[in-house]
């Protein structure tokens, strides 16, 4: 890796550690790097462009995920209500539902036609 490279990757990461840290206007940064070093002011723009793509990529794939895992948890308490013919879903089960994992909520949903009870399920979140 050349000086350049170098330089521009440690600018790069700088600029991503300061944008974790604190929500900056992206304008008001440009405007101070434009200030204080005009020569990597396009570098800025490039870099912050990037990091904007990756943070909306990153937002997608977190919705996504979400969507599947809420998506999940009403499937599991819509079929246990059919399936033991029950009133509604207790609400601190549901909230249990929540705090676990897909990878959980997978393993109940696949295992749902087994579940003969409330405590069966439960078994799971434990």
């Amino acid at each position: 890796m050349n000086d350049a490279e170098s330089i521009l990757e440690y600018f790069t990461t700088g600029m991503k550690y300061i944008l974790e840290i604190k929500d900056y206007d992206f304008d008001v940064m440009h405007n101070k790097v434009n200030l204080i070093i005009p020569e990597r002011s396009e570098t800025f723009m490039s870099t912050a462009n990037k990091l904007r793509e990756e943070g909306k990529l990153d937002g997608i794939k977190k919705g996504i995920k979400e969507g599947r895992k809420e998506e999940l948890i009403e499937t599991i308490v819509h079929l246990t209500v059919k399936k033991l013919d029950i009133d509604s879903f207790p609400k601190e089960l549901e909230k249990s539902l929540y705090n676990n994992e897909i990878g959980t909520l997978k393993i109940i949903r696949d295992n749902l036609l087994t579940i003969k009870s409330l405590e069966d399920l439960e078994e799971y979140l434990n």
